[in-house]
């Protein structure tokens, strides 16, 4: 197999190869790897563009999404390529997918964080007879490597030189090591000579050998590691040859909101958040705070500091941060009004603590009964329980308003003639056998109303209501 790798990249050693690919899926063409795990590999990077390409970790195809796990033979010998981001989806890198000798080559590697190992266990080829290892031919000049590398560890028999995954590039000038790296022997054979910036962020030294720098650059190349490591890369095996190890100098900030979700709903520079966030140093935060419905901002800790009344609508600005910060919110419930509505001209105002509960009795009079109860919109009349209306958990202002009406529908007149008055559909309705005049009047003494003999008439509103039939009065509630 190896022997047939070298001979087929050696043909195609300046030449554009068509890679395989079965459907195009923004700038990647993808090839079925299986549809019953629904998995896919990348074969094909279109040109043209920013140059800029991040391979996602999922996609979705005629409605299928399928995960991508491979990158296959050749998929990166396009043009015009300035970056590739791999993902941590990416198990496993076929021989020669970074094969890529066009004018202009890939300026940088962005193997992201995991903690899984990302198969790199195939050699490139060879170009005028150099051996190069899976991003040899790049020539890149930067590197993030996020994850442990598997690789072949056999020699070539001629010319005795193990296939690692960046042999043969020579124009590296920065690489940067993340967390869960544990083992960069891998770089033994690479050319390091133009190496200019060297940051790992791995707690635990990674393994190297004494050779895997060179003498000059142990005592020239600053090494930068986590400010809590420091002591311990100087007394690391191999690591203690390095003469410049500094800390990192950290240029961002993390924002964390601690509060419950329940109580609001928190943008930050008008992104929903949903967990920690980080920054550039020197950022400017705008923090939006919306309440739940029947909350209200109690206190907003930055950093310990109380700054609820720097509030702005609910929003807090923080210009030109530089440091980590923690923001805490507290929320309480504002009190409420229930306002008690018995007629014409005004109301009760009951103040009662937000989310309590509140039992209000009605007591009408001798001879009349309750008609009608309404809590704002919402008619309560059949919630009564012995003339006891039970509101829960009250959140925001109310409005009570309650209508009696008298038990009875025929009232006697003083003339012998009986007089009807009767409360029909929110209408006043008065049968008046004698055709005698009828006048009706509101609380305040305005008349509203007259006409001889029966008549009906419809209030514009519920209230107390004067009946004056002749010379006799009534009074009705609707």
């Amino acid at each position: 197999m190896k022997n047939f790798l070298l001979a087929l990249l050696s043909i195609f050693s300046f030449t554009a190869m068509a890679q395989y690919y079965e459907f195009m899926v923004g700038e990647f063409g993808y090839e079925i790897i299986s549809l019953e795990d629904r998995t896919v590999a990348v074969g094909y990077a279109e040109p043209g563009g920013s140059g800029v390409y991040v391979i996602p970790e999922k996609i979705t195809y005629s409605d299928v999404e399928f995960s991508v796990i491979r990158i296959d033979f050749m998929a990166f010998s396009t043009w015009g390529i300035k970056s590739v981001t791999i993902p941590p989806s990416i198990e496993l890198i076929e021989p020669a997918g970074f094969w890529n000798t066009s004018y202009e080559r890939i300026e940088t590697i962005i193997i992201s964080d995991s903690p899984k190992v990302l198969d790199c266990t195939c050699i490139s080829g060879t170009v005028n007879n150099t051996y190069t290892g899976q991003f040899g031919t790049t020539q890149c000049k930067n590197v993030y490597i996020g994850r442990d590398l598997k690789y072949d560890p056999f020699y070539d028999d001629d010319y005795n030189l193990p296939y690692e995954p960046f042999f043969g590039l020579n124009t590296l000038e920065n690489i940067e090591i993340g967390e869960y790296v544990t083992d960069i022997t891998h770089l033994e054979r690479t050319d390091l000579s133009n190496l200019k910036g060297f940051t790992l962020h791995a707690a635990t030294p990674p393994a190297i050998t004494a050779t895997t720098f060179s003498n000059l650059q142990y005592l020239t190349l600053e090494v930068k590691v986590p400010a809590e490591a420091v002591e311990t890369y100087k007394s690391a095996k191999h690591w203690s040859n390095f003469i410049k190890i500094t800390a990192i100098e950290e240029n961002s900030v993390n924002l964390n909101v601690d509060y419950n979700d329940a109580d609001a709903t928190v943008y930050v520079n008008k992104q929903l958040y949903s967990g920690e966030m980080v920054f550039e140093k020197g950022v400017d935060i705008e923090l939006s705070i919306l309440p739940a419905r029947g909350k209200e901002i109690h206190s907003v800790l930055v950093n310990g500091v109380e700054l609820v009344d720097k509030l702005e609508n609910n929003t807090l600005y923080l210009d030109n941060v530089e440091e980590n910060l923690l923001v805490k919110l507290d929320f309480s419930m504002p009190p409420c009004m229930v306002r008690l509505i018995g007629g014409d001209g005004g109301c009760i105002a009951l103040p009662v603590s937000s989310g309590s509960s509140l039992d209000l009795t009605f007591e009408p009079n001798e001879g009349w009964k309750i008609n009608a109860i309404f809590v704002n919109d919402d008619e309560k009349t059949y919630d009564l329980n012995n003339n006891v209306l039970h509101i829960d958990n009250i959140v925001v202002d109310c409005y009570v308003s309650v209508v009696f009406e008298k038990e009875y529908n025929r009232v006697a007149g003083t003339s012998g003639n009986d007089v009807s008055i009767a409360i029909l559909d929110r209408a006043i309705a008065i049968e008046n056998p004698s055709n005698e005049l009828v006048e009706i009047y509101n609380t305040s003494g305005c008349k509203l109303y007259q006409k001889s003999g029966s008549c009906t008439y419809r209030p514009q509103q519920s209230g107390i209501y004067i009946i004056k039939v002749g010379n006799r009065v009534y009074k009705v509630a609707i």
